[in-house]
C-alpha cells in the first residue's frame, strides 16, 4: 500500500492512496476532511493486509493546517480522528511505524503562534484512539523535527530526523521510545558538514537498525548519509554518490533483515533521476534504478524480503504533469511497473487512414509510440527511439497523404538534456529524420507541425527557454530564427499552422517578468521572417495565465487558437478562442461547462469554411477531471458532449489533439487512467456525437 496526494485541481491537493498485488497498481478510494483545501498523506505503516494506518496533514477553512490520520480496514479507508497540539498553526505528520494493529507510533513537527520554530511532535495509537505523546528537544533546539520512525515492538521504537541548533547548523536527530518515554540518542555528523538531516529510519531488531537521509559537504553539495544502529551507538557508514551528481538525497530506507536493506532517493546533474542503493551488511553500492523521465524520483521503499521490494515516487510523465512512479526489486535488478502511455497528437488524411502518436512507459523509460486507424480498428506500430535515450516523446504529427507523414517532439541524451525529434513515415515503416539544435544552452524541444506540401512543412516549439521554429524543405530541416517578447523570462510555440511557403501562424505563450504571468503569443511567417503579433492576453494580471494551445487555418484570414485563461490567482481556469481576421487576434467567446473550475481547450481542426471541432478537459467536482469537446459553426462555439472511460476516482481523462477530415468525420486522441497509470484514448465523431474507440496499449 502507498499513500502520498494528487492534484485535484489547480488549487487543491487531496489524499492519494493506491494498493499493489504483485502485478498492477490500484488506486482506492481515500476520504478528504470536510472543506479542506489541502489533504495530504505523507506515511504508512500496515501490520497486516487488512489493517493500516496513514498519516500526514489537511488545510481547514481556516487555513490551518493540522495533522490527519487514516486507517484502512481491508476494503475501505476511512478518517480516524487525530489532535493536533493547542494552538498550532501547522502541524503535520512525517513518519509512522505500527508493531502491531494496536499499537502505532507516528512523528513530525508543529508550530504555534507562539512559537516562532518547529519543535518534535509524536503521537501513539492504542486500538482505539490517538494521543499526543510528550517528545523532547536537543538542548539549543531551534527548529526542524521527526521525519521517520521504526518500532520494532511497542515499547522499543526509534525516531529520526534533524534540529537546528543555536547556531543556524541543522544536524541528525535520533530518539527512542522504551513504552513510556521518549529520550534522545546521540547521533554523529560527517566531518566538516554544513548540515545533516535524517529523512526515515528501519529497525531490522533492537540492535540493528539504519538511518538514511543527506549532507551537505565543505564544497556545500548535498550528498547521501547513512548511519548505523548496533544497540549502543550510532555510526555514519559511507554511502556512494553517483559520478557527477550534485544534489543527492536518500528519502527512504527498508531492511528486510540486519544485513539486507534497500535506500531509495533521487540524484540531480543536469536533470532529476531516481536513486537506489543495497545494503549488504558491511558496504552500501548503488543498484541502477530506471528513470522514466528527467524529473524522475524515489520516495518510500518497502522490502517483506531482501528480493522483494517496491519504491513509489514520481515522474513527469508522457503528458507534462507528475505522476507516481512504482519500481520493483526481484534481488537482482530495478524494473518500472506502472503503465503510462498516452496519445497528444492525431493527424487523418481520410476516414481509413489517421495516425496517432505519443509515448509510452517502457520497464525504464519513456518511448515513442504510435498507432494506425484504419476505419475499423486501430493497431499499434512500431517506432523507433534515438540511441542511448533517455527518454523519447512524439508531441504532434501532421500527414498529407497515404504514406507521408511526419511527427515531432524531443528526446533525452545521455547527458538528460532534451534534444529536438523528428520521425517520418512511408506508408510501411518510420524512421528518424536528423533536426538541428540551436547553439545557445539548453534543453530543446518541438510541441507542434504544420505541413503545406510535402516540401514545406513548419515545426515549432523552444529551445533554451525561447521560441523554437525549424522549416523542413523536402530534405532537411533547418533552424529558422524567432523573435521571443524583450520581457520574456520563457516563450515557446505550441501551435503552428501552415497554408504556404509563405504563410504559417503560430501561438504559444511567453511568461512576461513585468507582469509576472504567462501571456498569449502569436507570431507570423511571410517567408523569410517571423514576426510577433499582437494577440489578446485577458489572464495578463500579476500571478494570472493565458496560453494558447493549439491553431488551425483554412486561409489567409481565418484561423481560430484555442487554450485556457486563468481568471482568479486561486487557479479558476476557463476555456480561451482568439480568431485571425486577416490582420489581426481578436478574442472569440468560448464555453466553459458549467460548474467547472478547470477548463482548457488543447487541440482544435478546422475544414474549409465548414465546422471546426476543439477538444480539451475540465474539473467537474472535486476530483474528476473528464474531456471537453466544443464545436465552431461559423459564429461561436458550443459544448457537445463526450464520452468518458469508467475509472475509479481520482479518475483523470483528457483529449488532447483531434483531426477532422470532413464535418462527419473527426478523431480525437489523449489518455485516461489515475495516478498510477494512464491509458491511450481516442474517440470518434460521426457529425452528431462522440463515441469511445478501442485503443490497444503497449
Amino acid at each position: 500500500m502507498a499513500v502520498g496526494s494528487y492534484n485535484a485541481h489547480v488549487a487543491v491537493s487531496a489524499t492519494l492512496t493506491e494498493r499493489w498485488n504483485g502485478r498492477a497498481l490500484a488506486v482506492l478510494p481515500s476520504p478528504n476532511p470536510r472543506g479542506a483545501s489541502s489533504s495530504v498523506l505523507n506515511a504508512i505503516s500496515c501490520a497486516s493486509v487488512s489493517r493500516c494506518m496513514a498519516v500526514g496533514f489537511y488545510t481547514n477553512t481556516k487555513q490551518v493546517a493540522l495533522t490527519l490520520a487514516e486507517s484502512w480496514n481491508g476494503s475501505d479507508w476511512s478518517i480516524t480522528p487525530i489532535p493536533s497540539p493547542k494552538g498550532t498553526t501547522f502541524a503535520s505528520l512525517q513518519g509512522i511505524s505500527c508493531a502491531s494493529a494496536t499499537k502505532c507510533m507516528a512523528v513530525g513537527s508543529y508550530i504555534t503562534s507562539k512559537l516562532s520554530y518547529y519543535v518534535n511532535l509524536a503521537e501513539s495509537w492504542n486500538g482505539r484512539s490517538w494521543s499526543i505523546v510528550r517528545v523532547r528537544n536537543p538542548k539549543g533546539f531551534t527548529g526542524d523535527g521527526l521525519r521517520g520512525v521504526s518500532c520494532v515492538r511497542a515499547t522499543q521504537c526509534t525516531a529520526v530526523g534533524s534540529y537546528s541548533n543555536r547556531s543556524g547548523l541543522e544536524l541528525t536527530l535520533a530518539e527512542s521510545w522504551n513504552g513510556s518515554a521518549w529520550s534522545i540518542v546521540r547521533t554523529p555528523n560527517p566531518s566538516r558538514a554544513q548540515g545533516s538531516l535524517f529523512d526515515e529510519v528501519s529497525c531490522a531488531t533492537t540492535k540493528r537498525c539504519m538511518a538514511v537521509g543527506t549532507y551537505r559537504n565543505i564544497s556545500f553539495t548535498d550528498v547521501t548519509l547513512a548511519e548505523s544502529w548496533n544497540g549502543s551507538r550510532w555510526s555514519v557508514v559511507r554511502s556512494p554518490n553517483p559520478a557527477g551528481a550534485g544534489l543527492t538525497i536518500l528519502n527512504s530506507v527498508s531492511c528486510a533483515s540486519a544485513t539486507r536493506c534497500l535506500a531509495a532517493g533521487h540524484s540531480y546533474t543536469t536533470a532529476q533521476v531516481t536513486l537506489a542503493e543495497s545494503w549488504n551488511g558491511s558496504r552500501w553500492s548503488i543498484a541502477a534504478s530506471p528513470s522514466p523521465s528527467a524529473n524522475s524520483a524515489l520516495y518510500g521503499v518497502s522490502c517483506p524480503k531482501a528480493a522483494s521490494c517496491l519504491a513509489m515516487g514520481s515522474f513527469f510523465n508522457s503528458s507534462n504533469s507528475y505522476a507516481t512512479l512504482a519500481e520493483a526489486w526481484n534481488g537482482r535488478a530495478w524494473s518500472v511497473v506502472n503503465q503510462d502511455a498516452d496519445l497528444p497528437a492525431v493527424s487523418c488524411v481520410n476516414a481509413s487512414d489517421c495516425l496517432a502518436v505519443g509515448s509510452y512507459l517502457g520497464r525504464s523509460v519513456s518511448l515513442t509510440l504510435a498507432e494506425f486507424w484504419n476505419g475499423v480498428r486501430w493497431a499499434i506500430v512500431a517506432t523507433p527511439n534515438p540511441a542511448g535515450t533517455k527518454g523519447s516523446y512524439l508531441n504532434a504529427i501532421t500527414c498529407l497523404s497515404t504514406g507521408r507523414c511526419l511527427a515531432v517532439g524531443y528526446y533525452f541524451n545521455r547527458s538528460l538534456v532534451q534534444r529536438t525529434l523528428v520521425e517520418s513515415w512511408n506508408g510501411s515503416r518510420w524512421s528518424i529524420v536528423p533536426s538541428p539544435n540551436p547553439s545557445r544552452p539548453g534543453d530543446s524541444a518541438f510541441d507542434a507541425i504544420s505541413c503545406a506540401t510535402t516540401s514545406v512543412c513548419m515545426a515549432v516549439g523552444s529551445a533554451g527557454g525561447l521560441t523554437l521554429a525549424e522549416a523542413w524543405n523536402g530534405s532537411s530541416w533547418s533552424v529558422v530564427a524567432t523573435p521571443s517578447p524583450v520581457t520574456t523570462a520563457y516563450s515557446e510555440l505550441d501551435g503552428v499552422s501552415c497554408l504556404g511557403v509563405s504563410d504559417c501562424q503560430a501561438v504559444g505563450y511567453n511568461h512576461d517578468t513585468v507582469v509576472g504571468a504567462d501571456i498569449t503569443l502569436a507570431e507570423s511567417w511571410n517567408g523569410s521572417t517571423w514576426s510577433i503579433i499582437p494577440s489578446p492576453a485577458p489572464g495578463s494580471n500579476v500571478g494570472l495565465a493565458s496560453v494558447l494551445s493549439a491553431i488551425s487555418c483554412v486561409n489567409t484570414s481565418q484561423c481560430l487558437a484555442v487554450g485556457s485563461n486563468q481568471t482568479t490567482q486561486s487557479g479558476n481556469q476557463v476555456t480561451l478562442s482568439e480568431r485571425w481576421t486577416g490582420s489581426a487576434w481578436v478574442l472569440q467567446p468560448s464555453p466553459s461547462p458549467k460548474g467547472s473550475i478547470y477548463s482548457e481547450l488543447d487541440g482544435v481542426s478546422c475544414q474549409g469554411t465548414g465546422p471546426c471541432m476543439a477538444v480539451g478537459s475540465y474539473y467537474t467536482k472535486f476530483g474528476s477531471h473528464v474531456t471537453l469537446t466544443e464545436t465552431w459553426k461559423g459564429t461561436k462555439w458550443s459544448i457537445v458532449a463526450s464520452p468518458n472511460p469508467s475509472v475509479p476516482p481520482p479518475g483523470i481523462t483528457y483529449l488532447q489533439a483531434v483531426s477532422c477530415t470532413t464535418a462527419a468525420h473527426c478523431l480525437a486522441s489523449g489518455a485516461y487512467g489515475n495516478p498510477a497509470n494512464l491509458y491511450p484514448l481516442t474517440e470518434f465523431w460521426n457529425g452528431s456525437i462522440w463515441r469511445l474507440l478501442l485503443t490497444p496499449r503497449p
